[in-house]
């Protein structure tokens, strides 16, 4: 991970760590953990108070609003886009600040969505069709898979990750 602009250092348990630093700790499992009330192994991780966004009602508007606040104001600046991002670990939560940043934006969204067609050559195909209909593939997501629909608009910020090696990044 690089960091190019200037990100306050992160303070836990007293200890002060550059904020990349501690990103990269949590990544690799080697943060310090603690347990909560019943909890037998220690799993919690510790975000600082100033890494957190303080929020009453929805928390994905709240996320929003701290990190995108002025887009309608920088539409088209890429510096404002290019310094910003909201990381998260589930695809679930991905989707929900996609949505909520995306009707921030002016104009109309376009749906693209993949082909969902079988392959006529496959020796197998009418079991296939039955066994794996194109409604139900069109729900699955995965990891590193784009989903089955992609909405997007004129100016939207994209980030595509590909072939990330932490050990060559930097």
């Amino acid at each position: 991970m690089c960091v190019e602009a200037n990100v306050p250092a992160v303070t836990i348990d007293g200890k002060v760590m550059p904020f990349k630093d501690w990103v990269l700790a949590i990544g690799n499992g080697v943060a310090p953990t603690y347990a909560l009330d019943d909890d037998i192994e220690p799993t919690w991780i510790k975000i600082p108070k100033e890494m957190q966004v303080t929020y009453s009602g929805e928390p994905v508007k709240a996320i929003a609003d701290e990190i995108y606040g002025g887009l309608h104001d920088n539409i088209g600046n890429i510096e404002y886009l290019r310094d910003r991002a909201i990381l998260t670990p589930l695809n679930a939560n991905v989707d929900k600040i996609n949505r909520e940043v995306l009707e921030r934006l002016p104009g109309n969204s376009k749906l693209y969505k993949s082909c969902d067609t079988l392959c006529k050559s496959s020796s197998t195909h009418g079991a296939d069709e039955v066994l794996y209909p194109s409604d139900y593939l069109n729900t699955l997501k995965f990891s590193g898979m784009p989903n089955h629909e992609l909405e997007i608009k004129e100016g939207a910020p994209i980030m595509l990750l590909r072939n990330i090696n932490p050990k060559k990044v930097c």
